[in-house]
């Protein structure tokens, strides 16, 4: 998780409604927002490393899939042998949960 400063300008525009007439007032006014931004771009291969580290371990190969399990747990683990490209948000999230992190 990171926090980012992100300073804009705001215009204010005042409305002056004696005869008619509109002024705007124009004043620069800095306001700071701290936005936090959750990563999620995580490789195949960064998700095994987490995964070991919180003690899954490899029960077998699929066909295109390793499959996970823990000692503690009775639900299996899927990664998917695709080992450079980065995990799908949603799944990401889903598998960050399993797994504990």
């Amino acid at each position: 998780m990171s926090i980012k400063n992100i300073n804009f300008r705001l215009i204010i525009s005042m409305h002056y409604t004696s005869e008619m007439n509109f002024d705007y007032l124009e004043e620069d006014i800095n306001i700071n927002i701290f936005v936090l931004v959750m990563t999620y771009k995580m490789k195949w291969s960064e998700l095994k490393k987490k995964a070991i580290q919180k003690g899954w371990y490899l029960a077998r190969n699929g066909k295109e899939h390793d499959i996970y399990a823990h000692p503690d747990r009775k639900d299996i683990l899927v990664i998917e042998r695709h080992e450079s490209t980065e995990v799908r948000k949603g799944l990401y999230f889903k598998l960050k949960k399993q797994i504990g992190f």
